[in-house]
Order: structure tokens, then sequence, then C-alpha cells
């Protein structure tokens, strides 16, 4: 997430359960991606989707990395909820 040149990072520390702490990084999540800011995966919040459009203007890249994703994901093995929800997964059943 920064390979773009220089980086800010915000570091936002809370106790987890914290009254109002989901909603205060979503809100500083969804404010941020309106400035070209780029999450950290691991603290996403579920809050993206596949919006190639915004994901595009967070990673330029991001179609190459769709295929080269896809080439090595041939059998699913990397599928998880956020490649899912992002619409990277392609699950191909045999019947």
């Amino acid at each position: 997430m920064m390979n773009r040149g220089i980086t800010a990072m915000i570091e936002l520390d809370m106790v987890t359960g914290s009254e109002g702490g989901v909603e205060t990084i979503t809100r500083l999540q969804e404010a941020l991606y309106s400035k070209s800011g780029i999450p950290h995966w691991g603290l996403e919040f579920d809050n993206l989707s596949g919006n190639h459009n915004l994901l595009q203007k967070m990673y330029p890249n991001l179609e190459k990395w769709i295929k080269v994703y896809q080439q090595l994901n041939s059998k699913g093995t990397f599928n998880n909820k956020t490649t899912s929800r992002l619409g990277f997964s392609k699950l191909n059943f045999k019947t």
C-alpha cells in the first residue's frame, strides 16, 4: 500500500468493543477514500466492495494484479471473504 511514493499513515488505537469505535474507523476510511487513501487490508472492516473504479484509483496496476491472482488461484485456494466481496474470486465447480 506504500508503493506510490511518499506515504502518511494514521494509527488509530482503541480497545476492542469501544463504543463508537467501528463507526469512527468507518467514517475515517470513507473520508480517506475520497482523498485517494488506501486502507490497511487487515483492518478494512468490509467497507470496500467490487467497485473497481475506486480500487483502480487506489491501485493503478489492479487489472495486472487480478490476472496474476487468477492464474495463481486457478483452483480457488486463495479465495476468501474479502476476495469474494471485491469480485476477485472466480469459483468453477465441476459437475
